[in-house]
């Protein structure tokens, strides 16, 4: 502490601990199902400077399950000292039927891709194998339903058919 009575008073504890900075809002609200993006941030230290790169996310987010959820965003410096945490609150609003039926096109999608993953779907001419042929036709109306779900127009109807298409695909 300065005897100086024009030299400004310091809190230690603020020069020691890190600083991290948003532009992003502390309150979003968007439907389930809803694509989301944690917040950008950055973090700045009296004696390590940038240290942006040492920041830790975390959150608790099932992106369809409506409710309240939180990130948080925080760093700690090479002395040990945490920064006051950034947090952002979550607020996911019921489904709608055609997110329910973008849900449900969704996880066909992954299903169908995880299962060409496996070696469940592959081509060939042994026993349990498919023409190229078929493979690519599935491919085709894999990206049509791809397309149709990444469609921000899209309605529940075209993410059903999308879904019909596909089941008659693997068939």
């Amino acid at each position: 502490e300065s005897t100086n009575p024009s030299c400004p008073k310091v809190e230690v504890s603020n020069v020691e601990k890190p600083i991290i900075s948003s532009n992003a809002p502390t309150d979003v609200t968007q439907v389930a199902g809803q694509q989301f993006s944690d917040p950008l941030a950055t973090a700045w230290d009296s004696m390590d400077g940038d240290i942006t790169n040492k920041l830790v996310y975390s959150n608790n987010i099932q992106i369809w399950e409506p409710g309240d959820y939180t990130v948080s965003i925080n760093v700690v410096n090479s002395r040990g000292y945490r920064a006051d945490p950034f947090i952002q609150h979550l607020h996911l609003l019921s489904i709608t039927p055609d997110m329910m039926a973008k849900k449900d096109l969704n996880n066909t999608i992954v299903s169908i891709l995880a299962s060409i993953d496996g070696g469940i779907y592959k081509a060939g001419i042994n026993p349990g194998e498919y023409p190229q042929q078929a493979i690519d036709e599935l491919f085709v109306v894999i990206s049509e339903a791809v397309n149709i779900r990444d469609n921000p127009v899209s309605l529940a109807s075209d993410y059903i058919d999308a879904n019909s298409k596909l089941a008659n695909a693997i068939i």
